[in-house]
């Protein structure tokens, strides 16, 4: 049962004049405050969660620290459009949330500030999204075929290359093995490796493919992408400890579309998360993307125990470009 409908003002704290649009967002907010806007108070966090989860399972988080503002919004969805927000404000965590068709114009402002935003300042929570039906074997042996091939080819792959050639970089040096899970045809690897090699020519990369379809295997291995590269071809879904096929504590593991709706179930995707967090070398990483809802979230991979050094790309989720997550999470090296 939610609590009364109550008015009360959010204390929000003086901010720099950094631009137009801040300001703008200012005095939406400030409206909140001098009661302009009628909202419902959540008394707790989990009073929110529960409530979130009961309606909208979709939501963007967005942190507003950077611009001066003491206080985080969350966008809900409701059916394809974002219809409201909640609002807690620091170090309080008062919970707010605001059920007025008025929000719409808050959301325009929001996602005008969101490319001025680090991607640990924007999650993009699909989470509470209702488990379907992974697609089966057939779906997969063609699947670039599809609409999604091309995400993945021409915006996907080239972000997550970017990201590990940065990772790559803190190495220089060394040996170093990466597994790429769902890897499928191993055209990720194909594309990263060409890279790391001409980067860091000192650092000497071995490369895994782990996936569940034989036919993209198969294609792998046609690729004669080296020495350094093995595909292997095994149910994600069940295997216990992954790692054990490679015979090494990778240093870099991804899930590019793998923790996924439509690939595997939400259990599957958190088990298969604490697999690769125990099989982690100390300070190794964790990178997982996609083009379709993700399974889990930020909190959901900090209970597991990893890092977050990053959540989003703030500036796709304004466009609506992919990959709007892009979680890269760091197993302590303690």
């Amino acid at each position: 049962m939610l609590p009364n409908l109550v008015v009360e003002p959010l204390g929000l704290a003086e901010i720099p004049c950094l631009e137009k649009k801040t300001l703008e967002v200012r005095d939406i907010l400030d409206q909140l405050h001098n009661g302009q806007v009628f909202f419902r108070r959540i008394l707790s966090q989990d009073e929110a969660e529960d409530w979130l989860a009961a309606r909208h399972p979709y939501s963007i988080s967005i942190n507003l620290a950077k611009l001066g503002l003491n206080t985080r919004i969350i966008l809900y969805e409701e059916n394809k459009g974002f219809k409201g927000f909640r609002i807690y404000q620091f170090p309080d965590e008062n919970f707010f949330l605001i059920e007025q068709d008025y929000v719409i114009i808050m959301k325009n402002y929001l996602l005008s500030l969101l490319p001025l935003l680090g991607g640990n300042d924007v999650e993009l929570d699909t989470s509470r999204i209702a488990d379907s039906a992974s697609r089966d074997s057939a779906y997969w042996d063609n699947w670039k075929k599809n609409k999604e091939g091309a995400h993945y080819k021409l915006e996907i792959y080239p972000r997550c290359v970017e990201a590990i050639s940065a990772i790559a970089g803190e190495f220089n040096g060394g040996e170093m093995t990466l597994v790429d899970l769902f890897g499928g045809d191993g055209e990720f690897i194909y594309s990263l490796s060409s890279i790391i090699e001409d980067q860091y020519p000192r650092l000497k990369m071995s490369y895994h493919v782990v996936d569940n379809n034989l036919v993209s295997i198969e294609r792998a291995n046609e690729l004669h992408i080296g020495s350094a590269f093995s595909a292997h071809l095994e149910d994600l879904a069940e295997t216990e400890n992954i790692f054990q096929v490679i015979g090494a504590a990778p240093y870099i593991v991804t899930a590019i579309g793998g923790l996924n709706k439509n690939v595997i179930s939400k259990e599957e995707a958190r088990k298969l998360a604490g697999t690769v967090y125990e099989g982690l070398n100390p300070g190794g990483f964790f990178v997982v993307t996609g083009y379709s809802s993700c399974h889990m979230n930020s909190l959901q991979f900090s209970e597991i125990g990893f890092e977050i050094l990053n959540m989003s790309l703030p500036e796709n989720i304004a466009t609506g470009k992919v990959p709007k997550h892009f979680y890269i999470l760091k197993k302590p090296n303690t």
